[in-house]
């Protein structure tokens, strides 16, 4: 009934986060969910509920990501559930799947960085190394090209070039990023501390270790206002 509706009510037996979860019976939920889906083929508003319970609520990841890609093959599938299968796909690390609906993403919505982000990391991921540092710069050029370059989209360019391996270009946009950010904001911003912090692992992996303790440093700075987080950049020093 949950599942239908689309609201939860009892999630403390259903989901396996919950201490309360009923284990013995996740096959039971995970057929009742696939019913579900069964029962409304053409209603893709359910479907990814159901996709969702699955993978978030059970696990189940296969059964998940099939029944999206056949809402795909049916026609009824948006952009929002073409966007909800690649995570999945990710999270399955079935790259090579999402590869072609990251592309689709991409043009269809050239401006979205998240859509950057799943085409160029299902490249990566997926062996293509060079064709993912192509792409990155594309981006790069596209958000300049298009003067959408807040300290938001910097970073997350700088994220994307620190994850395939473009060291140089993480740090050049990571502390171009917390330069951007520093205009608006200096103390006391947990956001600004995590950036201090992406840019020294980034320095510390071309082993530039004395600008990465002045990074570290940073982070410290910038979050004064939390002592767990104060104490988690002073241990990164």
């Amino acid at each position: 009934q949950d599942l239908r509706l689309r609201e939860w009510r009892h999630t403390n037996l259903f989901f396996q986060n919950n201490d309360h979860f009923w284990k013995e019976k996740a096959g039971d939920f995970e057929r009742a969910a696939l019913e579900v889906a069964g029962a409304c083929p053409g209603d893709a508003a359910i479907i990814m509920f159901v996709a969702g319970y699955l993978a978030d609520g059970l696990g189940a990841l296969k059964p998940a990501i099939d029944i999206l890609k056949r809402a795909r093959q049916r026609g009824i599938l948006g952009w929002d559930g073409v966007v909800q299968l690649v995570d999945l796909l990710r999270r399955a690390e079935r790259w090579k799947e999402a590869l072609p609906l990251a592309r689709e993403l991409v043009e269809q919505a050239p401006g979205m960085l998240a859509h950057r982000e799943r085409w160029i990391f299902a490249l990566y991921y997926s062996g293509d190394t060079e064709a993912a540092l192509q792409e990155f710069e594309a981006a790069v050029t596209h958000f300049k090209s298009c003067r959408v370059w807040d300290d938001a989209t910097v970073r997350g360019l700088g994220y994307m070039a620190a994850t395939i391996g473009a060291g140089e270009r993480a740090v050049e946009l990571l502390s171009e990023a917390i330069q951007l950010r520093r205009r608006v904001i200096t103390v006391n911003d947990w956001t600004l501390s995590q950036w201090y912090s992406e840019l020294a692992q980034s320095l510390a992996g071309l082993g530039r270790l004395r600008e990465a303790i002045d990074a570290s440093a940073g982070a410290v700075l910038a979050w004064t206002a939390d002592r767990y987080e104060r104490t988690q950049s002073l241990e990164a020093l």
